[in-house]
Formats: C-alpha cells, sequence, structure tokens
C-alpha cells in the first residue's frame, strides 16, 4: 500500500502512514469496474480491476525506500577518479623527490664516510653506498605514505585534490592497512602500472591495491546528499 500524503510503500495493509501518521482510505476488496469494461466482459463474470481514485496526486520526488528497508553500511559517497587520483600523485611527487634525494645523499655519504675511516673507498663500498641509498629511498616512500595514510587518509597531494582514503566502508585506514596498500601499490606498478588502470574500470574506482587492501579513494570537496 502507498501512502498518497508522503508517497511511503508499505507491504501490508496499514489505517496509518508509517511515515506521516496520516490516515490512509480503505482499499476496497473488489474495485468496481468502469461501464465500458463491464460492457465488454458481461455483467456475469468477475468485475476487472480498475483505476482507484486518489484523494491527491502523491509527491513523486520524495519517494524512498523504508528506513528499515536502507542498508547505512553503505553510506552515499563520491569516489575519486582516475584523473584526480593522478594529479594528487603528480603534487606529491615533488615533496617525495625532494626527501628521498636528501636521504639517499645521507645514506650515501655514511657508507662512503665510513669506508674512508677504515681504509680505502673500494668497489664494495661504494655498491653497500649505493644500496644504503636505494633502501633509503624505499624507506622514505613507505614512511611518507604509510604515514599520511595511517594518520587522516591523506598526502599532502590528495589534501590539495579534495579526496581520501578510506576502508570499503568510510572508516579511517589505519597504519596497519596504510601498511598493506602501500606494498599492494608497489605490487600494481610492477606489470607497466596496469594494476593502477583499474581505476578506469571499477564501479567504486578502485586500484589493485585498494581491492588488495580493502580501500576506497573518495572525494571530500563535494557535498553529498543524502
Amino acid at each position: 500500500m502507498r501512502c498518497v500524503h508522503c508517497g511511503y510503500v508499505s507491504f501490508d495493509e496499514i489505517s496509518a502512514c508509517r511515515r506521516c501518521g496520516k490516515s490512509l482510505p480503505a482499499r476496497p476488496l473488489y474495485p468496481p469496474c468502469s461501464s465500458s469494461a463491464a460492457a465488454f466482459h458481461g455483467e456475469d463474470r468477475f468485475p476487472v480491476a480498475a483505476d482507484i481514485l486518489l484523494e491527491e496526486e502523491p509527491d513523486w520526488t520524495r519517494l524512498s525506500l523504508p528506513e528499515e528497508l536502507q542498508d547505512p553500511s553503505f553510506p552515499s559517497v563520491v569516489y575519486a577518479g582516475f584523473f584526480r587520483r593522478a594529479a594528487a600523485v603528480v603534487v606529491d611527487t615533488t615533496p617525495l623527490y625532494i626527501l628521498t634525494i636528501l636521504a639517499m645523499i645521507l645514506a650515501s655519504l655514511t657508507a662512503i664516510g665510513g669506508g674512508t675511516v677504515a681504509g680505502e673507498v673500494t668497489s664494495e663500498v661504494r655498491l653497500f653506498a649505493s644500496g644504503a641509498a636505494l633502501a633509503m629511498a624505499f624507506a622514505v616512500s613507505l614512511a611518507y605514505h604509510v604515514v599520511c595514510w595511517g594518520y587522516g587518509g591523506q598526502t599532502p597531494g590528495k589534501m590539495l585534490m579534495g579526496v581520501k582514503v578510506v576502508r570499503w566502508d568510510g572508516e579511517e585506514i589505519g597504519y596497519g592497512r596504510a601498511f598493506m596498500r602501500w606494498v599492494a601499490y608497489i605490487l600494481a606498478l610492477i606489470p607497466f602500472g596496469l594494476g593502477l588502470t583499474w581505476v578506469l574500470f571499477d564501479t567504486r574506482r578502485r586500484g589493485l591495491h585498494d581491492h588488495l587492501a580493502g580501500t576506497c579513494v573518495i572525494r571530500v570537496d563535494v557535498e553529498v546528499k543524502p
């Protein structure tokens, strides 16, 4: 039964609307048929259904599912698209590049300085310095993303672009899931970055790393109507 006042839909017989509380007209067991329909089917046949006259036209713009049938675990959000997320990565490139270069230089100088103290700087020392610099580059990337994602779900680039990393249910991801997402992000980059292009085809704009970590990226710069 549909309320003629607010459009609320109920699947049982009720005398008053559960949403607006207004009384509902009684539904006849056998609605009378029109004269033309009666003439066509004959008076000895069962009456056919006819349109029930409504007191007023319902407001169709207010139709919605009853509250008991709505699923609160999936709130209405706007998912960030591929190009907006790519722009956030480009913005993050500058501070991440500066931090990485400084850390690599520090690691290399430390390793070479240790070799100088011990004696002549050999090829083994230079190789160790290169390895230390590479390890420091991964450490900076790990710390940068895990801290930013785990603390508030936003790197500086994501803040500028108005997007945020959250769990699939909208909650904060935390540092543990942020670490999982960073590892999954590296895996998504390995096959020529094909794992990232998944964002173009997924309904929630999730990449391979989002699927593996159980996260998604939403927009926080737009107002979502409930």
